[in-house]
C-alpha cells in the first residue's frame, strides 16, 4: 500500500494454489480482517478474479488497471 505521504508498505503475502476469485477474495478479506481500512484506490493487473474480489471486499475503492501491466501485455502481441 501507499499512504498519503507516499510511503510504501507491504500489506500481505500469501501462497495460493491458483489465482482464482476465491483465493483473491480470501486474501483481500484477510487484509481487511487484520485492520486494513480506508482504501480509496486500488491499482492491479486485469485479473478478473482479483477485480471481483476487490469489488466485493472493498466496495468503496476505485479500481484502475496497472499501466505497466497494460503496456507489457500490449507489447507481447
Amino acid at each position: 500500500g501507499v499512504d498519503w505521504e507516499g510511503r510504501r508498505q507491504v500489506l500481505g503475502v500469501e501462497l495460493a494454489n491458483r489465482e482464482s476469485h476465491s483465493s483473491w477474495r480470501a486474501f483481500v478479506a484477510g487484509l481487511k480482517q487484520r485492520g486494513l481500512a480506508g482504501v480509496e484506490f486500488v491499482v492491479s493487473d486485469d485479473h478478473p478474479g482479483l477485480r471481483a474480489a476487490i469489488r466485493e471486499v472493498l466496495p468503496e475503492a476505485v479500481w484502475q488497471r496497472c499501466y505497466v501491466h497494460f503496456l507489457r501485455n500490449a507489447l507481447d502481441y
